[in-house]
């Protein structure tokens, strides 16, 4: 049975309106709908009451005269400005870690730079970015040639007097620096050679002290950078420079003279202990620091009342006469310091009273027979070190200014076995360019090598310069042997084939110029015996072979003092053959020394007033052909000279500077005085 079909549906007829949607009102206008609002503010939230959402203020604040906030953005809803607030808060947390990990992270210079910036004011989001945009051009930057090599004036190429059985031109030193592909000794010799350098030194970074300057390289000492030297001295309190200038001369003129020992020092300066640390000696370190500090123009002027290192020596002075007669190491350690600094200015004369009076408190200390059994173990290795260091430096300037010694026999405590206690004797490590590990300059090794050495020349100098002694080819012999001997013991680190330091330079031109002191005086008395003619002659190839191998690699910008005397003897050698017969060739070989060592003189002369007065000395005993090629070769322009002629001061020094050109006779010592050596050039002119 099937379904009826629906009934059809039919839209309403047009003119029925009974079903349908009331009219609009007559007047025509329409019910206003309620504006929806994203937020409201938070007086109407607390009051749960109906916010119009206007802005700056809604109509029931303005009709209560009550304080309208609005948490949210005009736009936002509470949900969004929640997630608004929670971004920027995270954002802000962030800035700051990243600030907090600069702080850690950085550089002690960029983290004392960063706190200056938030001291004054600066945002961390500039700081930020300041970093950040440093960071960016550095990575964008060209890695630079970090390796350099300096370049013989005159005549470039290494003399041919000077290539055969000399076994400074085998060393590594020069096999880095040298341009010459033809060397007999190649690449692989010197790759094994490395191989070996590491397994010996454990140092993987073996090329940085071979290709790069010492000047270019910065020492990393930790506690430097917990030092402040504005709580010992008035002079200055900028402490950020002279922690500079305290890297720059433990890196430099330390390394030759060690008044004191570095770790103890700085340890007692950053904790504010006088135990190895004083005021005295502060100033006086810090005005010897001025002369290493190639930054300062004026730095050779000591005379010069506005320069830095002379309100640093004006205080040191003052101090020292207050506390001179204090039983202090730190006095002791002050007076050779002071002793020093007058030495390069030319008046070790005056500086002779700092010394002596060093002696005097040493002998009142009993300092040479070890510390008192009651001090700590930290106080008998201050004692014992400086004991060694003034026995040292006594035994130098005996032999170089022909006396004996005040000192007469070495220290009771012996020193310890570098292998075995290497922080007895504290060690500089040093960064070069583009380095990825540190480098030492072997402190331990070449402080006892030195002592070792200086007990020889001590030994010889009671021996030779006696009241009445008389050097005869028996006791030259028996002191050269004793060289010889001293020489072939050498650590590795300090042979011929290893040395690289210019601390390492000096102990060999020491050696050597102690072998011409022995028979140079024996080069009239026999003839027939050709020994003391064959060991001057061979000590001098080597000197000037070490003077030219460092300058390649070091150059003489840089102040190292003990360059001023082996400079000194191969100017007198050059200026005395240029004065005989001799052939072109050699002529030009003698011209390309003397230029270099004047160059030598000219470029010390910058850091101490010693170096401009033997430039003086020697120029004035030239030839006019020389003088007139010098001044092209050595870059010494006329009005330099005439500064430098204005600015001459009075020589009081009793080193006897010229004493290698004469017989060595007391009457040749005394007139090769620099003093007098001075006084006749002002006769002459």
């Amino acid at each position: 049975m099937s379904n009826p079909p629906l009934r059809p549906l039919l839209p309403v007829p047009a003119g029925i309106h009974g079903r349908g949607p009331p009219p609009p009102p007559s007047n025509g206008s329409l019910v206003p709908r309620r504006t929806t609002i994203s937020a409201a503010c938070n007086t109407c939230r607390s009051r749960k009451a109906k916010c119009s959402g206007e802005r700056p203020a809604c109509s029931l604040c303005r009709r209560r005269k009550l304080d309208c906030l609005y948490e949210t953005d005009a736009t936002e809803t509470h949900a969004q400005a929640r997630k608004r607030k929670y971004v920027e808060a995270r954002s802000e947390s962030t800035k700051y870690a990243e600030l907090v990990q600069l702080l850690q992270t950085r550089p002690m210079h960029e983290v004392q730079d960063i706190l200056g910036r938030l001291r004054a004011g600066v945002s961390v989001e500039s700081i930020l970015s300041h970093v950040e945009t440093g960071d960016l051009l550095v990575q964008l930057a060209v890695t630079p040639e970090a390796r350099l090599r300096y370049e013989f004036p005159y005549i470039v190429d290494m003399p041919a007097g000077l290539l055969s059985n000399n076994p400074y031109l085998e060393s590594m030193l020069f096999e880095s620096s040298t341009l010459l592909p033809s060397s007999p000794t190649g690449p692989a010799t010197m790759g094994r050679d490395v191989s070996v350098l590491i397994q010996k030194f454990g140092t993987a970074d073996y090329q940085s002290p071979y290709l790069k300057p010492i000047h270019a390289a910065e020492v990393i000492e930790p506690r430097l950078s917990s030092v402040k030297p504005s709580q010992w001295t008035s002079v200055s309190s900028d402490d950020t420079l002279m922690r500079q200038l305290l890297a720059t001369f433990f890196r430099t003129e330390y390394l030759f003279n060690l008044p004191f020992q570095k770790d103890l020092f700085l340890e007692d300066m950053a904790a504010q202990r006088t135990t190895f640390c004083s005021s005295l000696l502060v100033n006086a370190v810090m005005s010897y620091c001025c002369a290493c500090h190639q930054g300062f123009q004026d730095r050779s002027e000591y005379w010069n009342p506005s320069t830095l290192s002379y309100r640093f020596m004006a205080e040191a002075k003052r101090l020292w006469e207050l506390e001179a007669h204090d039983l202090k190491i730190t006095t002791i350690h002050a007076s050779i310091v002071l002793e020093t600094v007058h030495a390069m200015c030319g008046l070790d004369k005056i500086g002779k009273k700092y010394s002596a009076h060093a002696q005097h408190l040493a002998r009142e200390m009993r300092l040479m027979e070890g510390a008192p059994e009651k001090r700590t173990k930290r106080e008998k290795i201050g004692w014992a070190y400086t004991a060694w260091t003034m026995f040292s430096l006594d035994a130098l300037a005996a032999f170089h200014f022909r006396h004996t010694p005040h000192i007469k026999s070495p220290p009771a405590v012996p020193m310890p076995d570098p292998t075995e206690d290497p922080s007895w004797y504290g060690e500089v490590w040093v960064k070069y360019p583009l380095a990825q590990t540190l480098s030492r300059v072997f402190m331990a090794h070449m402080f006892r090598e030195r002592c070792r050495l200086r007990t020889i020349l001590a030994a010889a100098s009671k021996a030779l310069f006696e009241p009445g002694a008389a050097l005869t080819p028996e006791l030259a012999g028996y002191y050269a042997h004793l060289l010889d001997a001293w020489y072939h013991q050498l650590p590795e680190c300090l042979r011929p084939r290893w040395i690289v330091h210019p601390t390492h330079f000096q102990l060999h031109i020491e050696f050597h110029h102690a072998k011409m002191t022995l028979y140079q005086p024996l080069l009239q008395q026999s003839p027939v015996d050709t020994l003391p003619l064959t060991v001057v002659q061979h000590s001098t190839k080597s000197v000037e072979t070490l003077l030219r191998v460092y300058y390649l690699r070091h150059g003489f910008d840089a102040l190292f003092s003990i360059l001023i005397q082996p400079l000194t003897i191969i100017a007198f050698a050059c200026l005395d053959r240029l004065k005989g017969e001799t052939s072109q060739e050699e002529r030009e070989t003698l011209r390309s020394t003397l230029f270099l060592v004047t160059k030598g003189f000219v470029d010390q002369g910058k850091s101490h007033y010693l170096g401009q007065t033997i430039f003086r000395l020697i120029k004035s005993q030239m030839q006019p052909e020389e003088a007139a090629l010098m001044k092209g070769i050595a870059s010494i322009t006329e009005d330099d000279e005439a500064g430098q002629s204005g600015r001459q001061q009075a020589i009081h020094s009793l080193w006897p500077a010229g004493v290698m050109r004469g017989k060595a006779g007391q009457e040749d010592v005394e007139a090769s005085r620099l003093s007098k050596l001075v006084q006749d050039i002002d006769l002459n002119d």
